[in-house]
């Protein structure tokens, strides 16, 4: 699975180490990688749930804008194979 769900409207990527690997400040050169798992776990949820939401982040570390638009170009993707997907 891509993702667990925990409760009705709560899920979880089951990675413990993603929150340091994604906001430490040290050059970690797995954060690309990291970022296209994280995005493609997104977006399978949101496949699943048949739901194509609206992308938003803050601004704030570039990070914040990669993993949007990593998320948006997967959402998009799986649209592409889904097209009732968020209808």
């Amino acid at each position: 699975l891509m993702y667990f769900p925990v409760a009705q409207q709560v899920f979880t990527l089951d990675d413990q180490t993603s929150l340091y690997s994604f906001y430490s400040t040290k050059t970690n050169e797995k954060k690309d990688q990291l970022m296209e798992n994280i995005a493609e776990q997104i977006a399978t949820l949101c496949d699943t749930l048949k739901e194509y939401p609206a992308i938003r982040y803050r601004k704030g570390p570039e990070e914040n804008a990669r993993l949007a638009e990593e998320v948006y170009q997967r959402l998009n993707a799986h649209k592409a194979d889904n097209p009732s997907m968020g209808e």
